[in-house]
């Protein structure tokens, strides 16, 4: 998947050096086609027939999301684990492609545009070293302070209208959440400065997700604050790409609410079995370690506290 991801879904050569972005994105072929619509459709293909339907013709001649599609942290990963040059310098040349372009005037609406830049700048520093990195996750992040809401906490846009049933509405998406969440965590985790304001903005966060985004004995809506969603939920892949933002506003406040409804974020996701569609187990298994090892570090860090007071008394 890595070397795929890092060749044939990624630009090369000159193609690269004027584009927004260097990945495509859900695109047909996996870098889009000339043929129309109907062409593609009188070839009988099932699969042919089912992409038109679930994306239409908006990625059908090849799509280039320049924040929210580009993934890195994982090609560090790898290639840090096999040695692999590849797949490292292919991670770096995209970073810094994202980076110096993005943080001109970094912007983002839904929140995983905001997260997935986030989430390469801090890979990217943590693998190579370069304060380059560092320096953009820290444009990032001032934009993530100054776009969250003063009064919920969330990170609020506009969905599409096609989403919503035509209202026009400001909401948030939780499992989009879910992925900046994760960026702002892996941010505090690498720069070495004291950031209180970033820890405030993680917990306020959390108090979004439980206060807006959830739909008690349900799971998360789609979107927030919508009609269509008001009285819909999921307890799907959402619970636990947010579990760990919950588990470090426990950590940071110490309420125990937060701990409480990461452990309902928690309830049975693993016992049953997940479907055969690659995306949502990546989804389902990608930050479920950190909520977990974040929750119990908190907790044990709370039982060492009180007996340590008990023992006092």
């Amino acid at each position: 998947m890595a070397l795929h991801y890092s060749s044939i879904d990624t630009l090369h050569g000159r193609a690269a050096e004027t584009a927004r972005g260097l990945c495509w994105t859900h695109s047909f072929n996996h870098v889009g086609t000339q043929r129309e619509p109907g062409e593609l459709l009188s070839l009988g293909d099932r699969q042919i027939r089912q992409y038109l339907e679930l994306y239409g013709n908006s990625m059908l001649q090849g799509a280039i999301d320049p924040q929210g599609h580009i993934y890195q942290e994982g090609n560090w990963i790898y290639a840090a684990l096999t040695g692999d040059r590849f797949l490292r310098d292919v991670a770096e040349r995209i970073c810094r492609h994202q980076a110096s372009r993005l943080t001109v005037n970094f912007h983002f609406t839904i929140e995983r545009s905001g997260g997935w830049p986030l989430i390469n700048a801090v890979g990217a520093y943590r693998h190579s070293g370069d304060p380059f990195y560092l320096n953009a996750a820290r444009i990032m992040i001032q934009r993530c302070l100054e776009r969250q809401d003063p009064q919920t906490g969330g990170w609020l846009h506009q969905p599409p209208l096609s989403e919503t049933d035509g209202e026009k509405t400001l909401g948030g998406k939780a499992f989009a959440v879910g992925i900046l969440s994760n960026g702002i965590l892996r941010y505090l985790d690498a720069e070495p400065r004291d950031r209180p304001d970033v820890r405030r903005m993680a917990v306020r966060g959390a108090d979004w997700l439980m206060q807006e985004a959830w739909n008690p004995d349900k799971g998360f809506r789609y979107i927030s604050n919508c009609a269509k969603y008001r009285d819909t939920g999921d307890r799907g892949v959402s619970c636990l790409l947010n579990a760990e933002l919950v588990a470090a506003a426990y950590e940071v406040t110490g309420d125990q609410r937060y701990a409480d409804f990461c452990r309902e974020l928690l309830r049975d996701q693993f016992a049953g079995t997940q479907n055969g569609m690659g995306k949502t187990f990546a989804m389902s298994i990608r930050q479920t370690v950190f909520g977990l090892d974040r929750l119990q570090q908190a907790l044990q860090q709370r039982e060492e506290s009180r007996a340590l007071l008990g023992s006092a008394h």
